[in-house]
């Protein structure tokens, strides 16, 4: 399940729409809009948006609710710093921050 789903999902649950979930984590509709249709978000609105969802940030980003399930399934580094360096420099400078965040939390 991508990002956008999981917020919608999520969403739908604690029944915010739009405005309302904008408002809670100090952003414009417009940018709630943006990422519900696949616009990137910063780490730091990410883990705003998960506090006020009440899940996991990881789970959000990338649909894994335990970090340590990210551990035991140790990705190819090759393989993905692969595919990375397919995306536009902006796209990967959001994944960089997010596994500075991630390791700055979780990393030992």
């Amino acid at each position: 399940m991508r990002f956008a789903i999981r917020l919608e999902s999520k969403m739908k649950e604690l029944g915010f729409n739009q405005t309302q979930l904008a408002a809670k984590i100090g952003v414009s509709k417009n940018a709630v809009n943006k990422w519900l249709n696949g616009g990137t978000i910063t780490i730091d609105n990410a883990t705003k948006l998960a506090d006020v969802l009440g899940v996991e940030a990881s789970w959000l980003i990338f649909g894994v609710d335990d970090i340590e399930k990210l551990k035991a399934n140790p990705v190819d580094l090759a393989e993905l710093n692969k595919n990375l360096e397919k995306l536009p420099p902006q796209y990967q400078s959001v994944i960089n921050d997010i596994i500075e965040a991630l390791v700055s939390k979780y990393g030992q």
